[in-house]
């Protein structure tokens, strides 16, 4: 299938589509942080109950913001890597993104 030319061109396609959009860096961190700060507050309580310490859940948060930064550059490399697309094919696909 990933050798199919039309698959290929709509596996790159919504990939670009995402990274735009939903799956952009800036989107993730976004996406973390909200859901990050309604669980905050429990993560106190549950310190508390059993005697996890809040801190090690933060740096849980920020291993996933960390690794947010530059991860859709990852992964356009890793897609062209993986079909074999030539520059030109690249900036159709991604050119906006980079």
């Amino acid at each position: 299938l990933i050798a199919n030319e039309d698959f290929q061109d709509l596996l790159a396609t919504r990939l670009a589509t995402l990274l735009a959009g939903p799956l952009s860096d800036e989107n993730m961190v976004k996406t973390i942080e909200e859901i990050a700060a309604i669980i905050r507050p429990e993560a106190a309580w549950e310190e508390q109950r059993w005697g996890t310490p809040v801190s090690g859940w933060e740096s849980s948060v920020d291993y996933m913001i960390r690794f947010c930064d530059g991860r859709a550059q990852q992964m356009i490399d890793s897609l062209c890597g993986q079909l074999g697309l030539n520059k030109q094919q690249r900036e159709y696909y991604f050119g906006e993104l980079e």
